[in-house]
Formats: structure tokens, C-alpha cells, sequence
């Protein structure tokens, strides 16, 4: 430790020792405005046990990015602009991404799910250790600044954090109280009001389950902008806050910001009448133009909330039967606040009904609680349906796989193939192979992102086949909803996918949309391509969008010889193979007229230096030939 303390040290970072459980050994507030001496480090780390420290923040010139698992560092990479190398390292459960201190950065928890900063004031165990080694060295690479859109990322975070304290009391510090304070000088039991269901509103968007992010962000936007429209709030300071939410979640920044600017749009143009806002203990109750009763947060004492005329109090029975004939009919996990939205749940009595019938159905057996997240349910399986050994004849899925790839793995039925490519290094023609390969052996459905009807023709008649021969592939331009295409169209099939791309750059919703793909396919296969980093192994979305493969690999363009390009497939993971373990072998092939590949080169594997080494040779043989 003491070579790694002082190689960190020569770079000017400050390392402090601490121990396995992460915690400093010794006193390191001092070391937040100076690094210490030679002489300390030899001290600190000649002891067994102790693991290096650095100090983020100035006195370092680090600021550290601590994704905690797959999905975090998927959320993260997709705001990585292209071609940006800063040093990463690996974590127990995740990695740490390094760049250059950024003044007025501090630490901050949670600024997307899983995702927190390490900045002044904090600290990050650097490698070696268990689970910790550098994917990029901070001596191959410097720090780069960070890059503008996940800096938003961030600074939304913390106004949102800085409104939201505000629901204890806290006076949140400049800009963000000019804003919020603009209209609030009287500190009455009104500025209280709004400033309370501007929090709630922001714990409400927290909440929301997949799938419902977007509605309750323009639902709360538009229950904000009433608030703004009748003057409890600034509009300024709401919609940074109601962005900063929606930033957290991992959605799109352009996304968001319009579904804010509609939502307070909408709720300004109706303000809410809080002429007879009354306070009880800590609870603000209003009534909106439509006569109804809207009540942030919880009770206290007795319900104050009054009804509008024509709205119906729920009691226990019919509320449990409704919340059990939805939990009946649903899959997957929800939200207390999914419940809430769904039968316009806002009082204490509803609110205090909803969790007796969640509690009765835990005792069932029906759902269970997350135990990583507060208010979150699973919905337990009530059917399984079993397998039938004698049904199954374990025979693979019948498919054909250019260059040789169908001796070298093995896929059942109902499984996904991913192919992360390199623009320009041949997906689609790969993809067209396959398709070609299998007709007349599966039912073939083909969803290509980037192609039209004209464009396809001409690629297919390259081929040199009849046309006829071609109509046995159902070939569809589409972008997205590919897991309803097969699941209406061909489950049991070969479907491609030609290629998977996520809108805005939120790269982290590949993996859940590949998983989307798998849970549609019934004995079929569907193969997937995503693009790639030019040198990466995995595809946009990282690690998580292997999770559900059976077979990934890599393709690459290893290099260009007089107008031919070289490419390189990489058996990244194979989970079933009939002979040798295929995994880390590599073919390299030439593309002749967008269409015929000619291998170039056995499967092998092969280091840094020695695909350099072939690369070389291609380009003199190559060279030759043409």
C-alpha cells in the first residue's frame, strides 16, 4: 500500500488511510486543506490493513462520481459525451468515475438513484483492494472537467435537496430563496402551504414507479403551477426543483423540462382559490377551482380536509376490493404513491385504509415490501406454470449463424443474442446474414431503425436472390416497442433487431428495454444490436445489457487496407457451447459488396499487441491482393 499511497501522492493527490470498513484510521480533517508529508505516508501505510484514501475536493483537484451498482453506471455513461477518457475504477458493487474539482461542488447523496459525489469535504477509497482495481489509471489519463450535462445532473439534485429541506424548517440558502421567497415575505400559514406541497410534491415524484415518472411529474407540476398562479410559490425556484426531480430519476433533460413547462402552464392558467387555507399543527388544506379538497402531506389531530360536493368518502371495504382486484391484475412492483394516484387517494382516512389493505395483503402472501426502498411492493407470482419435462426434448433453438459462430455456441429456445458494434463495422450486414441464413428454417421477423422500404430493397438485392426469396422475412421500420412487435407477431421465432436505441441519449433504459424484449419471446430468439464506443466491449447501457444474454459479442473495425475494412467479432460471453469455452475468441472478416464476408482468420484469441500484429498483416496482404 505504501507504493500505491505515494504514487497517488505524486500526482498531488491527498491520501489518508482507512480501514476495511471504509472508515479513516486517524484524524483527516487537516488533510481537507493540505496533503501530508512523506514521512506520514511511509507511517500510515507500513501498517497492515490499512487501504488508501483520497481526499476529494480542492486540495486534490477531484471530484469523484460513486455509482453503486449496473443500473447506476449505466445512468451515469449515458451522460458521458463520446470519446471522453477520464480514470475509472472499479468498487465492490460498482465503479468511481474521476475528474477535476469543481468549485462550489460538495458532496451530495443520491443525485440519481444509486448514484452519489464525492467532492470537498469527502473522501473515496482508491485501489488496490478487494473488488477495487483501475479499469483507467489516473496516470494514463488526467482528470477531465466534468461534463456539462451531468453537472446539471448534480447542481439540480442540490436545489431540489435545498427546496425540499424546507418541509423541515430550513431556510434554503440564495438563489433558491429569492425565488421561493419572492412572494412568501409574510411567512403566514400560506407560505407554509406551498412551501409543504412543494416538498410533498417532490416525494411524490421520488416515488413513482417505471412507467408512471412522467404522468406524476406533469401532475405535479400542474398541482404546482395552481399554487404559483394564486401566488404561494415562485415559479422560478418550482420549476428548477420539479426538473431536478425528474433529472434524478434518470429521465431526459428535454424530456422533462417540457412535460414541467406544460404541466405549470396549465396549473397557472388555474389558479387555486386558498382563500380558507387553515393550518392545523402541520398540515395545509385548499380548495382548487373545482371545489376539491387538496391536502399535502399527512394529518394531525383531526382531518381538516372537507370534500367537494359530489365527491364520495371511501371506506375500508370498497377500497380494499378495488386495490385487490388492481394488485389482482397487475404485475411486477408499485408504489404507495401508485396506489394513491390511482384511486385519488389525499386523505388521512383513505390514505390510513390503503395501508390496512397493503398489510392484509403481505399477511397473504400476495405482495412483499422492497426492503431497499421505503413504500415499494412486489407482486408475488400467484401462478407458476411448471415445466413439463416430458414436453421438452432440450434440443437448441434451430439456428443458422454466419462464420462459423453456430459451431461455436449453442442457444436454447427463448433466448437474446447481442450484437455491440462500432458504426460502420457491419452490424446490419451481420444481421442480414442471419435472416438470410434461416429462411425457409424459422419464422423470421425483421425491425430495422435506420433503414427504409427503398434502402432495404437494395440491400437485400445485393444478395443476388430472387425477391420472393425475401418475402419469407416480415421486415418493419421501427424504433421502439419492439417486446409488443414479438409478442403480437413472433414469439417463437427469430426476430432482429436492427437496432435497439434510446432517444435523448438515456442509454440506461437499453437493459430494461433487452429485458422487455426476453419476457415477450416465447420459444423464439431474438438477436439485438446496439451501437457501440469505438474499443468498448459492451454496448450503449454498459454491463446491465448483457444481463439478459445468452450470447454477446463485440464487433469492431480492427483496420482499412486499400478500400477493404477488416472487422473483428468478439465472443464476449457465451453461456452454453458445444466444445471449447468460445468466450474471448475473435474472427476477423472483410465485407464484400455491403453483403458476402469473407473470414480473414481462425477464431482466436488474442491480446493488445498481438491483434496489432494481425492488423499489420492485413494491411500488407491485403494490400497486395488489391
Amino acid at each position: 500500500m505504501i507504493e500505491a499511497a505515494q504514487r497517488y501522492a505524486s500526482l498531488g493527490w491527498a491520501a489518508i488511510p482507512v480501514g476495511a470498513d471504509k472508515r479513516p484510521l486517524r484524524p483527516w480533517a487537516e488533510y481537507q486543506t493540505r496533503r501530508p508529508e512523506a514521512g506520514a505516508l511511509a507511517d500510515w501505510f507500513g501498517k497492515p490493513g490499512a487501504m488508501v484514501g483520497i481526499v476529494t475536493g480542492k486540495v486534490s483537484n477531484l471530484l469523484v462520481i460513486d455509482a453503486d451498482n449496473s443500473e447506476a453506471i449505466s445512468r451515469v455513461e449515458a451522460l458521458l459525451p463520446d470519446g471522453l477518457e477520464m480514470p475509472i475504477a472499479t468498487t465492490p458493487r460498482g465503479r468511481h468515475y474521476y475528474f477535476a474539482h469543481r468549485e462550489g461542488m460538495k458532496n451530495a447523496v443520491g443525485v440519481m438513484p444509486a448514484v452519489d459525489v464525492r467532492a470537498e469535504g469527502g473522501y473515496v477509497v482508491a485501489p488496490p483492494g478487494p473488488g477495487r482495481e483501475w479499469l483507467v489509471a489516473p496516470w494514463d489519463c488526467a482528470p477531465p472537467e466534468l461534463p456539462a450535462q451531468l453537472e446539471d445532473v448534480v447542481r439540480a439534485r442540490a436545489k431540489e435537496r435545498q427546496i425540499a429541506s424546507l418541509k423541515q424548517g430550513d431556510v434554503a440558502p440564495d438563489p433558491v430563496r429569492a425565488n421561493l421567497r419572492e412572494r412568501e415575505k409574510g411567512r403566514d400559514s400560506r407560505s407554509r402551504y406551498g412551501r409543504h406541497a412543494l416538498a410533498d410534491e417532490l416525494t411524490k415524484i421520488a416515488l413513482a414507479g417505471q412507467g408512471a415518472r412522467n404522468r406524476q411529474i406533469n401532475d405535479s407540476s400542474f398541482a404546482l403551477g395552481q399554487l404559483i398562479g394564486a401566488g404561494l410559490l415562485a415559479e422560478d425556484g418550482v420549476r428548477a426543483a420539479l426538473i431536478g426531480a425528474g433529472l434524478a430519476l434518470g429521465l431526459g433533460q428535454r424530456e422533462v423540462a417540457a412535460t414541467v413547462a406544460s404541466g405549470l402552464a396549465a396549473g397557472i392558467r388555474d389558479p387555486r382559490n386558498v382563500d380558507n387555507v387553515h393550518t392545523c399543527g402541520q398540515v395545509w388544506t385548499g380548495v382548487d377551482t373545482r371545489g376539491h379538497v387538496w391536502t399535502p402531506g399527512d394529518t394531525c389531530g383531526q382531518d381538516t380536509a372537507q370534500r367537494g360536493r359530489g365527491d364520495s368518502v371511501r371506506f375500508g371495504g370498497n377500497l380494499a376490493a378495488e386495490i385487490r382486484e388492481w394488485v389482482a391484475n397487475s404485475t411486477g412492483s408499485f408504489t404507495t404513491a401508485d396506489v394513491d394516484r390511482e384511486f385519488g387517494l389525499v386523505d388521512r382516512r383513505d390514505r390510513k385504509n390503503r395501508s390496512m389493505v397493503l398489510t392484509r395483503l403481505i399477511e397473504e402472501k400476495k405482495i412483499k415490501r422492497d426492503p431497499r426502498q421505503a413504500g415499494r411492493f412486489h407482486i408475488l407470482a400467484s401462478h407458476l406454470e411448471f415445466v413439463d419435462l416430458a414436453s421438452t426434448d432440450g434440443q437448441p433453438f434451430g439456428l443458422a449463424l454466419p462464420l462459423g459462430l453456430d459451431q461455436m455456441v449453442s442457444l436454447p429456445p427463448k433466448s437474446i443474442v447481442v450484437l455491440a458494434g462500432q458504426t460502420n463495422a457491419g452490424k446490419t450486414a451481420l444481421a442480414l446474414n442471419i435472416l438470410r441464413d434461416n429462411i425457409g428454417r424459422q419464422e423470421l421477423l425483421y425491425c430495422m431503425s435506420e433503414m427504409g422500404p427503398q434502402e432495404y430493397r437494395q440491400r437485400v438485392g445485393a444478395f443476388g436472390d430472387p425477391l420472393d426469396h425475401w418475402r419469407a422475412v416480415r421486415a418493419a421500420s421501427l424504433a421502439s416497442g419492439f417486446d409488443d412487435a414479438i409478442a403480437a407477431h413472433n414469439r417463437d421465432g427469430l426476430t432482429v433487431v436492427d437496432y435497439l436505441e434510446e432517444r435523448d441519449g438515456e442509454y440506461f433504459k437499453i437493459a430494461s428495454d433487452i429485458r422487455g424484449v426476453y419476457d415477450a419471446l416465447g420459444n423464439g430468439v431474438a438477436f439485438v444490436c446496439l451501437q457501440k464506443k469505438t474499443g468498448a466491449t459492451f454496448g450503449r447501457g454498459g454491463e446491465a445489457t448483457a444481463e439478459k444474454s445468452r450470447l454477446y459479442m463485440a464487433l469492431d473495425v480492427l483496420t482499412h487496407a486499400r478500400g477493404r475494412t477488416v472487422c473483428a467479432l468478439k465472443i464476449v460471453k457465451a453461456k452454453a457451447y458445444p466444445g471449447r469455452n468460445p468466450n474471448g475468441l475473435e474472427r476477423h472478416f472483410v465485407i464484400h459488396h455491403g453483403w458476402r464476408l469473407e473470414p480473414v482468420s481462425d477464431w482466436v484469441r488474442l491480446d493488445d499487441r498481438e491483434r496489432a500484429a494481425y492488423a499489420t498483416k492485413y494491411e500488407a496482404t491485403l494490400g497486395r491482393a488489391a
